[in-house]
């Protein structure tokens, strides 16, 4: 594609010529001939430095946000984020034009949510992807994606070829550094949806206050057709007073509910196998029924069914395919052997709690948990977390999770201080592997595992190098399940 094709409606062009675009990247070990490289300036690194490299590699044009001395095309822009997530979609044909887009986002329950919402409108008839945590999600097949929300070039490219591949629905998570860095810009949801806010990031956003609003902020005409809100959340309430957006509103009613939300669960009941509960919108109910318990389960239901209402998708279709789902990897996933062990993505103080209680409701025996926290993260919600897990916990055992560039037993120490004055058992072994042999090992056949916060990835981050690792490769060798 021609460049004068490419420029943004308030960018200027500097040392004008037409050249032809054949690839767009933002690392310069990503450029080849024919390339735009955008010039990103981040809170690490700036890529005008990266130019040079970029150039002598075949790029045949910039985007830049001050001006370079080379006598190249550059796009001169005030937010070089926002032009690459226009010219992304530009370049890729717009193809969320031929898309109906659901965008999700929250502290917790994004993923579980997304794979809910996608089995309801394949449940409905219509063939549906999942861009997220766990990856891009097509026919069955799933490729690997470094971030929740990929950057605007994979994510226009993938749009692309999910167009192609025949797909008429993307739900997707959206992540509050993805609002942010303003990889969504230019995509227009059908739905976008607000699950809970607790503490997480603040390495990143620094308070509470600028991490919710950054959530907030999604929920604008400029996003979407229709807010579909937590009523039971404090920054839902926030959201449903401040939002330029239709709005439908979700969450529990009991005896002591004061308001209804547009769309009601009641009667909520759970045991090991599941949940079930009645939902009520605009006067019709049906009983739903998930396959995995936890009340935290039953909002993320909710959510996917109120978001499924939204797309104009019936009641009957919503129950049958909540029913039919009957995991999410990475997330509550039980495996059965001499113990049971449950593997979750938790990494948060809420997160840890809301299944750690749900298990308390259920377990015959003592509760072993596998958990760390990740590095470089917010440092803040360590302690918090191991507050949460020495409350349900009869025996802790304290690892590494993606200590990325700290030192793991630096951060096992602060995780620690959570145990203070706690009656549960606790246990550090830096070694991820070994620490799950050790807990798998500890347990009797009534007592239930739980090895949280890294789920269904496959990597452990250290020293900024991903190795090969497997919470569920580990547990099953160890169960004897695989070789």
């Amino acid at each position: 594609m021609y460049l004068s094709k490419l420029l943004p409606m308030t960018a200027t062009l500097i040392n004008p010529r037409e050249v032809n675009i054949e690839h767009l990247c933002h690392a310069a070990w990503d450029a080849r001939p024919g390339s735009l490289f955008f010039c990103i300036e981040g809170s690490r690194t700036d890529g005008h430095n990266y130019a040079a490299e970029a150039l002598s590699a075949g790029a045949v044009a910039l985007v830049v946000s001050k001006k370079l001395d080379t006598d190249v095309p550059q796009i001169l822009v005030s937010d070089t984020r926002a032009a690459m997530s226009e010219i992304a979609a530009t370049f890729y044909g717009y193809p969320t034009g031929k898309l109906r887009i659901v965008g999700i986002t929250g502290t917790n329950g994004k993923t579980t949510t997304s794979y809910i919402v996608a089995k309801i409108i394949e449940t409905a008839g219509q063939k549906t992807a999942i861009i997220g945590t766990n990856g891009i999600i097509c026919n069955g097949q799933t490729s690997p994606s470094l971030h929740t929300t990929p950057d605007p070039i994979e994510l226009q490219s993938t749009f692309a070829r999910l167009v192609a591949d025949g797909i008429k629905y993307v739900v997707m998570e959206v992540s509050a550094h993805a609002i942010h860095q303003r990889k969504i810009a230019g995509v227009f949801a059908d739905a976008t949806a607000f699950t809970n806010l607790s503490q997480d990031h603040l390495d990143y956003f620094g308070t509470m206050e600028r991490y919710g609003n950054t959530k907030a902020s999604y929920f604008d005409r400029l996003y979407g057709k229709l807010a579909v809100v937590n009523a039971d959340d404090e920054w839902g309430q926030r959201i449903i007073r401040q939002t330029n957006m239709p709005v439908l509103t979700y969450g529990y009613v009991d005896g002591e509910s004061k308001s209804l939300p547009d769309i009601c669960a009641t009667e909520f009941s759970q045991n090991a196998k599941g949940l079930s509960y009645k939902l009520t919108i605009r006067g019709f109910t049906v009983p739903i029924i998930y396959q995995t318990p936890g009340k935290f389960n039953m909002y993320n239901t909710v959510c996917a069914a109120s978001i499924a209402y939204g797309l104009g998708i019936g009641l009957k279709d919503i129950a049958k395919g909540i029913a039919a789902l009957k995991s999410v990897e990475g997330r509550f996933d039980v495996i059965e052997g001499k113990c049971n062990v449950i593997i979750d993505y938790a990494h948060t103080e809420d997160g840890l709690l809301g299944i750690l209680s749900c298990i308390e409701e259920f377990a015959p025996a003592r509760i072993i948990t596998v958990f760390g926290a990740g590095g470089d993260r917010d440092k803040t919600k360590r302690k918090a977390m191991g507050r949460a897990v020495a409350a349900y916990s009869n025996l802790a055992v304290i690892t590494s999770d993606n200590p990325r560039f700290e030192d793991p037993n630096e951060i096992i120490k602060e995780v620690a201080k959570g145990f203070e004055g706690s009656v549960c058992q606790m246990v550090c072994i830096e070694n991820r592997k070994e620490a799950i042999i050790y807990a798998i090992e500890q347990a009797n056949k009534d007592d239930i595992v739980l090895v949280a916060g890294k789920g269904a990835e496959k990597y452990q981050e250290i020293k900024g190098v991903r190795h090969e690792f497997s919470d569920y490769e580990c547990v099953e060798v160890q169960l004897g399940i695989r070789s």
